[in-house]
């Protein structure tokens, strides 16, 4: 495959509870992909920035909920090699309360394969095929730009179009 889906605990953020449950979850091999010292450090810091523009966006968002606080449920990341085809659409779930976020480490282009959301999805229970899809929206990022939307917003990653010479 030309598309690989990594995932990694989340090192950064200020709740200690959350971040020693984590840490026992990484330390057990129960999530996330092992990482090198250099690595841990590079994510950790990466993790911390991600963490203090969002957290104060969900934290607002929340407000409104009481029984709701924001905590990082899980982190990773996407490699979308060239030649790589487009996800299929889909929800990563159907609970209210979760927020995706996504950060590009590029800037990103119509070809290098953003991520397309359909819009208002996230409050119907439709199947994903009860959409037409020439609704969706494709948010064009510059490299450290976030992305915060409803994890039960259809959506998907499309694929990169770029050729394998252009893409060094």
């Amino acid at each position: 495959g030309k598309r690989f889906d990594v995932p990694v605990a989340f090192l950064g953020g200020h709740d200690k509870a959350v971040t020693n449950r984590i840490a026992r979850d990484v330390g057990s091999g129960r999530i996330g992909t092992p990482l090198a010292p250099f690595q841990h450090d590079a994510i950790k810091e990466l993790h911390n920035g991600i963490d203090e523009i969002a957290k104060p966006v969900v934290d607002a968002l929340w407000q409104r909920h009481e029984e709701l606080n924001s905590h990082v449920a899980a982190s990773g990341f996407l490699i979308n090699k060239p030649g790589s085809q487009s996800q299929n659409w889909h929800r990563d779930g159907p609970d209210e309360g979760f927020i995706d976020c996504f950060v590009p480490l590029i800037d990103l282009t119509q070809s290098v394969g953003p991520t397309a959301i359909i819009p208002g999805t996230h409050t119907s229970t439709c199947s994903v095929d009860a959409y037409k899809k020439d609704g969706d929206c494709v948010p064009i990022l510059n490299k450290g730009e976030l992305l915060l939307f409803d994890y039960r917003t259809i959506h998907r990653g499309q694929g990169n179009r770029k050729k394998i010479e252009d893409s060094n």
